[in-house]
């Protein structure tokens, strides 16, 4: 027997009467079985009754015979404002937030619809968080939102988006006469992601109100709305630090706060922010001014123009775990510059002298200047005077464009170009071309519905080619198009999954189906086909790019309408639509 073999038959001996035992049955009688069953539903019942008795009743009072459940209200926190803000000196409100407080709510109405009606709509909103998450073992924020509110036909309901949200106030004033409406109820419907605020005079056309809501919740914890990303600040994972971070898109700027989250409804936004001291807060606009209260800076922002709230975006972190490296570009015509700050781990700054962040932030400043080279003829500033570029270390997509605030996951951004490959250089620089892209069509200008994004998507698609081809000519970027995208969503397109590229859409579900490769690649295709085509029967290239210009152009701040784009195509004997029904 070789040397250690008796070792091991004691081991193999131990382990086979172990699967032994394991094997074996075990036989209970039937009396035993029984008095099993009874001492279970005797515990269960025992822990009912003690938690029956033992829980606080909620808080309950009666005004007009109706009762009514009191919410509990949060600790109010001081909010400091640096210039005049819409003021209102409401009566305190009690909430009721029960649907039997609002008898005269039809559970058939639109609150239980997957629109919203469009008989209200904003006009403006101010949000204010306080958010003391990173310093604070609590991962619960505040906020308050103050809408402008336009009205359309009389009602008595404002419907609007909340997902999640708890409330402690909510005040309605009339303008400019501040006069305050008697708030009914507030009744959250949590199937449709909506909140129902019933006043008891009814809301007047041409008559504009403030709506003022009280909210708080928790912090996210599955990469949408508003939510903490935790990472490790060295390569042990011995240290750890957080990052708040947002993602509205599609359908989620209702789950960070009360708002009417279509994209149909673009308003004018502004954001005021009060965090710790020792951290950075980035957001589409730019700051207004800072200030340090204490222990606390709160950060107000510029006003953003009309804008759907899925656009809107924020990240609070550490002025220590982050550093940023900027670069600047001028608009051909205007001489308007625009600066690029590209924020990214200090790591990134000292590993190999800091190229990871350099190469990315080349790569932006060549194909930006390209884009506004490309749009020279657009005038108005795509942005007052910056674009924030986020590398994160985990973001739900590789990459996502709000107006003046990209967000990047590092893997995706942050490159060294000397041991990166060629194809691995032009894809990187194709993803950055794509969401600059959207600074012009997916911010400027936007859908109105989802049934309409892949004609955003396939422009902006369309638009990286000739952005990169413009900044790198030698690499012949549009040959690449049908290798490295037409051929694999032509085999996407050929599976029982694929679908039209135009869909109905009705619900949140339906929503998040539209982002696959049929929306983009294939509709980017037939829009370089119709490209083809109109240059055989005119003799003038990329007359695509031309349409796409002259419809900004006289769109600005808009919506993107498929209809009215389409129509501007002329291919042979062909109309717009007609060429593209046929595709």
């Amino acid at each position: 027997m070789m040397e250690g073999s008796q070792d091991d038959l004691l081991i193999i001996d131990h382990d086979y009467s172990r699967r032994l035992f394991l094997r074996k049955k075990i036989s209970l009688t039937t009396s035993t079985c029984v008095l099993l069953i009874v001492i279970f539903f005797s515990s269960l019942f025992v822990v009912s009754i003690t938690s029956f008795y033992l829980t606080e009743s909620p808080i309950c009072y009666v005004t007009n015979n109706v009762e009514k459940v009191k919410s509990e209200e949060p600790t109010a926190r001081p909010i400091y404002i640096s210039r005049p803000k819409r003021s209102l000196t409401p009566k305190k409100v009690e909430l009721c937030m029960n649907p039997g407080c609002c008898p005269a709510l039809d559970p058939s109405a639109p609150w239980n619809k997957p629109r919203l009606p469009t008989n209200v709509y904003p006009e403006d909103y101010q949000l204010e968080l306080d958010l003391f998450q990173l310093n604070q073992p609590t991962d619960t924020y505040s906020g308050e939102i103050d809408i402008v509110l336009g009205v359309r036909s009389p009602t008595n309901e404002i419907i609007l988006h909340a997902d999640g949200l708890l409330y402690s106030d909510v005040f309605v004033k009339e303008r400019p006469s501040d006069t305050q409406l008697n708030v009914e109820c507030i009744v959250p419907f949590p199937n449709t992601q909506t909140v129902v605020i019933r006043v008891t005079e009814q809301l007047r056309v041409n008559v504009t109100y403030d709506v003022k809501i009280t909210f708080f919740r928790a912090l996210n914890i599955h990469g949408t709305g508003l939510f903490e990303s935790q990472f490790n600040k060295d390569q042990f994972g011995l240290q750890k630090s957080r990052i708040i971070l947002t993602h509205f898109e599609p359908v989620h700027a209702r789950e960070a706060y009360p708002c009417f989250d279509e994209p149909g409804f673009k308003t004018k936004f502004q954001l005021t922010v009060k965090h710790d001291n020792n951290t950075q807060i980035l957001s589409n606009w730019d700051e207004e001014e800072s200030f340090v209260d204490g222990a606390w800076l709160q950060t107000e922002f510029q006003t953003v123009p009309p804008i759907p709230t899925a656009l809107t975006a924020f990240a609070v972190f550490y002025t220590d775990d982050f550093d940023r490296r900027s670069a600047s570009v001028v608009h051909p015509i205007t001489g308007h510059t625009i600066d690029i700050n590209l924020w990214a781990r200090k790591q990134f700054f000292t590993n190999d002298g800091g190229i990871y962040v350099d190469a990315p932030l080349l790569m932006t400043k060549n194909i930006l200047q390209a884009l506004l080279n490309i749009f020279r003829d657009i005038q108005t500033h795509i942005v007052p005077k910056k674009i924030d570029i986020l590398a994160v270390p985990e973001y739900p997509s590789d990459a996502v464009s709000h107006w003046g605030f990209i967000i990047f996951t590092e893997q995706a951004l942050l490159h060294n170009y000397m041991t990166t490959s060629e194809l691995e250089h032009q894809r990187i620089a194709l993803l950055i071309a794509k969401e600059l892209a959207e600074q012009w069509y997916g911010n400027f200008i936007s859908f109105k519905w989802w049934t309409d994004l892949w004609l955003q998507e396939a422009i902006a698609n369309y638009l990286k080619y000739h952005a990169v081809n413009a900044a790198y000519p030698a690499w012949n970027i549009h040959d690449q198009f049908a290798v490295t995208e037409l051929q694999s969503v032509m085999f996407d397109d050929s599976m029982s999954t694929s679908h039209p590229i135009l869909k109905s859409v009705n619900s949140a579900t339906e929503i998040d189906e539209l982002y696959d490769s049929i929306e983009t690649t294939k509709a980017t295709a037939i829009l370089r086909m119709a490209d083809y085509y109109m240059e055989k029967t005119t003799n003038i290239k990329n007359n695509t790019l031309t349409i796409i210009i002259d419809f900004l152009r006289d769109h600005q701040y808009g919506f993107l309408i498929p209809d009215e784009l389409l129509g501007k195509y002329r291919i042979g004997s062909w109309s717009g639509p007609d060429f593209f029904d046929r595709c």
